[in-house]
């Protein structure tokens, strides 16, 4: 075997191991956790770069089309590193190696100075290109993570603020119209499938009323408002049930009993002894659900042409672009990752129960 080859099965042994490692140990304290942040990368990239190789179709055709000559088409394809030199097809540990490799490139490249990237780049693997453009993978992807990035922010920011608005009321105002209202609307929204929603959107506040593009990144702020809406309303409505859960929870407490026995008002009771703590699981659901805001920029950013790394995506599964699929796969998964990880550490800092247990 030869030294690449060596390197390519150590790496797919390493990405295995994380994910028993992870198992084995798992989540209780600092190191545990960001193990399992690695073995959740080194997964998600070993299940993306195994399905890729099952992906009907053949990049090569895709770029050159079904007329080209075999010569130009075998000789496309050595250089995207689809066969070696004999013309075999490499094999899935191989691509996986060179794959980890590019990123470990790119990361190296991404945090150094601009003045040293023609040095580094001499001894440090090849980076991810782009089949199509023969573009670095990491300056395609990070050119759309600006945009969203800001669309998943302001959607965690509509559903963060509306969900337990909505939650509050309903708990409040249980067994009342008021509680039918907002739980319909919980009902509804997730019910509601962002491929449908979003069209439906474009033509009542785009097209019929002309307050929001139709689609596009071009018009700054305004361009964020409906896809955000699409994007937030989902979470919203899962935030709106489990907040109510939670809230008629807590209010059946003795300690609420306690408060309202000694006379003060319902208002005081709800929000300064009983919310502050039904909110707590509720900031968990909310990172956990980080992932479904991500995952839903996908379809949400097709809907409406906007330019962010879910189009992107999509755009390069059409094209059969590996590199820049996986690409971007690797950047949900990490911002994915990541996030959980700050929720575990907000979630401690939230609730004193668990630093009195640490404490322990």
């Amino acid at each position: 075997m030869s030294g690449a080859g060596a390197v390519d099965v150590l790496l797919v042994l390493l990405a295995l191991g994380s994910l028993v490692a992870s198992a084995l140990v798992g989540q209780d304290g600092l190191w545990a956790r960001l193990l399992s942040v690695v073995a959740v990368l080194f997964g998600a990239t070993l299940i993306v770069s195994g399905m890729l190789r099952l992906v009907p179709g053949d990049p090569v055709e895709n770029i050159l089309g079904d007329q080209a000559p075999q010569e130009s088409r075998d000789a496309l394809a050595q250089d995207l590193g689809l066969v070696d030199e004999h013309g075999a097809p490499i094999g899935y540990v191989a691509q996986y190696g060179r794959f980890v490799r590019g990123v470990f490139a790119a990361g190296v490249l991404a945090v150094a100075p601009s003045s040293s990237h023609e040095g580094l780049q001499e001894s440090l693997p090849e980076e991810l290109m782009s089949f199509r453009t023969r573009q670095p993978v990491r300056d395609i992807v990070l050119a759309r993570l600006s945009r969203t990035a800001g669309l998943a922010l302001l959607a965690m920011l509509i559903a963060l603020v509306l969900g337990p608005l909505l939650g509050v009321l309903a708990a409040a105002g249980q067994g009342t119209v008021l509680d039918a209202v907002a739980m319909a609307f919980a009902i509804v929204f997730v019910a509601v499938p962002r491929f449908w929603l979003g069209p439906l959107m474009i033509l009542a506040f785009a097209v019929g009323l002309s307050w929001f593009p139709v689609s596009g990144a071009e018009h700054g702020f305004s361009s964020y408002v409906l896809p955000a809406i699409c994007l937030g309303t989902a979470l919203a409505a899962v935030l709106a049930r489990f907040c109510r859960a939670s809230l008629l929870e807590v209010l059946s407490q003795d300690y609420v009993r306690t408060a309202r026995a000694k006379g003060l008002s319902e208002r005081v009771v709800l929000f300064k002894h009983a919310l502050r703590n039904a909110l707590v699981p509720v900031l968990t659901i909310a990172g956990l659900q980080f992932g479904a805001v991500l995952a839903g920029a996908v379809v949400t950013e097709k809907v409406f042409v906007f330019p962010g790394v879910g189009l992107l995506l999509f755009e390069n599964i059409m094209r059969l672009d590996l590199p820049v699929v996986q690409g971007c796969v690797l950047l949900i998964a990490t911002a994915y990752v990541l996030a959980n990880l700050l929720t575990d550490v907000l979630y401690q800092v939230a609730d004193p129960r668990l630093r009195a247990g640490r404490a322990r």
